[in-house]
C-alpha cells in the first residue's frame, strides 16, 4: 500500500476529489484530511501548536500521529517531518493551511498510485503543488533478502526385490531286495532193525522240541544331507550424479532521474519514490512553445505527440500534462 498527500488551497477542491477517488474504487476510510476550517462529517478538532484549532478525521490522525500532533512546539510540522516529508514541503503545507488550504492523504494500493496522484494534480490549481505529495515512510531503508538454494543430498533405503526361498517335504517309492531265511521242522520215520542192549531206560515218557526259525525284513530310515544351497547378500557401491537447478535472488540496480517539480508518492515501509514529472514537463513545454491557446484547441495535438514515445499512456497521464501546461502560464 502506498500514501499519496497533496494540498488543495481550499475544502472544495478537496472535496472535488472525492468522486474521482470513488470511481476508482477508494473508500471514504482510506481517504484523510486536514483543514483549518469548520471540521467534516467524522472529523475531530485539536489544538496544535502551529496552527490551533485543526479539524481532522480519523485516518489522518492516524497517518500524523495524534500525539506528536498534540505535543511539542511545532505541531502539524513536526508530524509531517516525522512522516518523512522533507523540510521545505513540510513548511509549504503548514503555510497553505494557515492560508485555509485542506491538506489530504489517501493509502492506495501500489497499482493505483499514479491514477490517485493525477486525481490530486489535477484537482488542485496551487501553483506550489510540486511542492508536495511527499509519501508516508516510517523506514527509509529498503532491505531487499537475497535468496540463494543450496544442494544437499541425502540417502534413504528403498527395495531392490530379492530371493524367497521356499522348502517342502515330497515322498517318493523305492524298493530294494533282501534275502530272508526260513527254517521248517519237518517229522520222518524210517524202518530200522537195530537192536540195544539196555532197554529198560527207553521205555519211559519223553518230550522232545525242535523249533523253526524264519526271518522277516525290518526297516529303519537314517536321514542324511546330500546338498547345501547358500543364500548370500553382496553389497556394492556405486557413484550416482544427481542433476537439479538452484534458485538465486538477483538483484539489478538502475539510476533514477532527478526529482524535478512535480508531486511524487512513496511506499509506506520502503521509501521508494515514483514521479509523473516528465509528464508536467511536458505540459510546461507545450505552453511555451505555442502560446496563446486554449488546453482544448492543444489537447488533440499533444496527445499526439506524447503517445509518439509513450504510446497507450495518455488516459494516464493527461491530467499531470494539463496541470504542467496550467502551471507553466
Amino acid at each position: 500500500m502506498k500514501t499519496v498527500v497533496g494540498l488543495f488551497k481550499n475544502a472544495g477542491e478537496a472535496q472535488s476529489t472525492l468522486g474521482e477517488f470513488a470511481r476508482l474504487g477508494l473508500p471514504p476510510s482510506q481517504i484523510g484530511t486536514l483543514s483549518t476550517g469548520p471540521g467534516t462529517t467524522g472529523s475531530n478538532s485539536i489544538d496544535v501548536a502551529d496552527l490551533g484549532r485543526v479539524s481532522a478525521n480519523g485516518l489522518m490522525l492516524k497517518l500524523l500521529d495524534e500525539v506528536t500532533l498534540r505535543k511539542g512546539s511545532d505541531g502539524v510540522m513536526a508530524a509531517l517531518l516525522k512522516m518523512g516529508v522533507s523540510q521545505s514541503d513540510a513548511a509549504r503545507c503548514v503555510a497553505g493551511l494557515k492560508r485555509g488550504g485542506v491538506l489530504e492523504a489517501v493509502v492506495v494500493e501500489d497499482q493505483k498510485e499514479a491514477d490517485a496522484l493525477a486525481i490530486m494534480e489535477g484537482r488542485s490549481r496551487q501553483q506550489d503543488y510540486r511542492a508536495r505529495g511527499q509519501g508516508v515512510t516510517r523506514d527509509q531503508d529498503i532491505v531487499i533478502p537475497v535468496i540463494q538454494e543450496e544442494l544437499r543430498i541425502g540417502k534413504r533405503e528403498i527395495d531392490a526385490g530379492g530371493v524367497r526361498v521356499t522348502t517342502h517335504v515330497s515322498a517318493r517309492p523305492v524298493e530294494k531286495t533282501v534275502t530272508i531265511r526260513e527254517e521248517r521242522v519237518t517229522v520222518e520215520r524210517r524202518v530200522v532193525d537195530r537192536p540195544i542192549d539196555d532197554y529198560e531206560d527207553v521205555f519211559r515218557d519223553r518230550t522232545l522240541e525242535m523249533k523253526a526259525s524264519s526271518e522277516e525284513p525290518v526297516i529303519a530310515k537314517r536321514a542324511h544331507i546330500v546338498e547345501e544351497i547358500r543364500v548370500h547378500k553382496d553389497a556394492t557401491e556405486r557413484v550416482e550424479r544427481v542433476h537439479d537447478t538452484l534458485r538465486h535472488t538477483d538483484v539489478q540496480f538502475a539510476d533514477l532521474p532527478a526529482e524535478r517539480g512535480y508531486g511524487q508518492a512513496t511506499e509506506r515501509g520502503y521509501g521508494q519514490a515514483r514521479t509523473l514529472g516528465p509528464a508536467y514537463e511536458f505540459g510546461q513545454q507545450i505552453r511555451s512553445r505555442v502560446p496563446g491557446k486554449s488546453w482544448s484547441e492543444l489537447e488533440i495535438q499533444a496527445k499526439s505527440k506524447w503517445e509518439e514515445t509513450n504510446p497507450g499512456t495518455w488516459d494516464r497521464y493527461s491530467d499531470a500534462i494539463r496541470a504542467g501546461w496550467e502551471a507553466g502560464g
